[in-house]
């Protein structure tokens, strides 16, 4: 009850601002950082099977598969523990295939980013927000204290939050 409030506060804040001038950027209406300050990560992050998880020993159209399936943008690549050993996104296989090289005869091991920025269940989407905005990163993988990934969220899901009050 009380998000629904916030929620459309929000969208009649944002209604207004862009009654005014279509360029008033919608994140500089006043309620929208309380808003996202007060919902935790856990709350709207995709998790159980609607993770786009594969094996690192997955092949390329496993992969590309997986994430056509789940429709997050990208697959979290997992060791034999479980634990993230990668993330594989849509801009990877973009960047791979513009810089001439022939994909399909590229180890998934080189075409894996080993790195993937992760945050806690616990954060405010708020936070999430400054982390993505920060590496300038679509998707965000949201682990617990092992490196076991537990859920994901993308911008698309931080948009239909805001704009659709879909929370």
């Amino acid at each position: 009850m009380q998000k629904e409030k916030i929620i459309t506060n929000i969208l009649d804040e944002i209604k207004n601002s862009l009654n005014k001038n279509l360029t008033d950027d919608i994140f500089d209406c006043k309620i929208l950082p309380e808003f996202l300050t007060n919902i935790k990560v856990s709350e709207v992050m995709h998790k159980n099977e609607e993770l786009p998880l594969c094996s690192r020993s997955s092949n390329l159209f496993e992969i590309l598969e997986e994430m056509t399936n789940k429709k997050l943008g990208c697959a979290i690549i997992v060791d034999d523990d479980k634990k993230i050993y990668g993330i594989f996104t849509d801009g990877d296989i973009r960047r791979k295939l513009l810089s001439g090289n022939n994909v399909l005869s590229i180890p998934m091991d080189n075409l894996i980013n080993k790195n993937p920025k992760t945050i806690q269940c616990d954060i405010s989407l708020l936070e999430a927000i400054k982390v993505m905005e920060e590496y300038k990163i679509q998707q965000i993988i949201i682990s617990d204290n092992n490196k076991i990934p537990v859920g994901i969220i993308n911008f698309h899901d931080l948009f239909n939050l805001v704009l659709k009050g879909n929370v």
